[in-house]
């Protein structure tokens, strides 16, 4: 797994926030978020940027 999908899994985790939140939060599939966090998928820059602006305001 990559340091970026090992990080969003640890911020999920501690937050107790789903994939299908952040999924839904982002405008993605959840699987897509599923992906990045099992490292099947590598995580863009552009995403990252997606992902933090998105953790900013899930409840």
């Amino acid at each position: 797994m990559g340091k970026a999908g090992e990080a969003l899994k640890r911020v999920l985790a501690t937050y107790s926030i789903s994939q299908n939140k952040l999924a839904m939060t982002i405008d993605i599939r959840r699987w897509d978020v599923g992906r990045w966090v099992h490292g099947l998928t590598d995580l863009a820059g552009e995403i990252i940027v997606e992902i933090a602006k998105a953790l900013r305001i899930v409840d």
